[in-house]
């Protein structure tokens, strides 16, 4: 648990004002590690949820847990090369391409939730967009 959290974001400045917990989750598709994950989370709007099981969906346990109404979520979506210290956790010796999400969620307007920085292995993701009106 750190006091706030700030980060840019898509040439945005965005702040967590207040106590954050950082969390890492390294994800698994068939015992293979997928996506590195590291979010930020709003204690004031969550608080105990260092002590909650954190495995499954996040948006899922903000609703049912805390009561919370996602509002909104900001994503970017870059390419990049898995270096050092990233690629180490999913065991790959070499540089690889890789995708990286950075991104705010919103459960009110400017109200922050949490903040991402996660990294997807390249060679096994691949991204899809389904956009409904």
């Amino acid at each position: 648990m750190k006091e706030g959290y700030a980060a840019l974001i898509n040439g945005r400045r965005y702040r967590i004002r207040g106590p954050a917990l950082r969390i890492r989750r390294l994800r698994f598709g068939d015992d293979v590690p997928m996506m590195l994950e590291v979010r930020h989370i709003n204690l004031a709007l969550c608080p105990g949820i260092a002590d909650a099981s954190l495995d499954g969906s996040l948006y899922r346990l903000y609703e049912r847990d805390f009561g919370l109404e996602l509002r909104e979520v900001h994503q970017m979506l870059s390419a990049v090369m898995l270096e050092t210290g990233v690629r180490e956790q999913f065991g790959l010796e070499e540089p690889i391409p890789g995708f990286l999400v950075e991104g705010v969620t919103f459960c009110g307007r400017e109200l922050i939730l949490e903040m991402e920085k996660s990294f997807y292995r390249g060679d096994k993701y691949r991204f899809a967009v389904r956009a409904l009106s």
